[in-house]
């Protein structure tokens, strides 16, 4: 899924663990209550979009850090 394009969509609860989504264009996109455990967000733009509930344990996020090492989370670090 590298590279993706999923603007304006919404993957509500979807199981993405483990999922490398490097470059991902996930901005105005929902991924409420999504599993994104061990999955690599490198690069992704997820301007706008909505994350609440999201499982983040092990997550790369957009900028390159841990979630492990940020509270667990990817918030602010998009």
């Amino acid at each position: 899924m590298a590279g993706a394009r999923r603007s304006l969509s919404s993957v509500l609860c979807a199981n993405l663990s483990g999922a490398n989504l490097t470059g991902a264009k996930l901005s105005d996109s929902s991924l409420q209550g999504a599993n994104l455990t061990g999955a690599v967000l490198t690069g992704a733009s997820m301007a706008s979009t909505n994350v609440n509930g999201v499982i983040w344990s092990a997550t790369t996020c957009p900028d390159g850090t841990s979630s492990n090492k940020d509270g667990r989370s990817c918030r602010g670090h998009f």
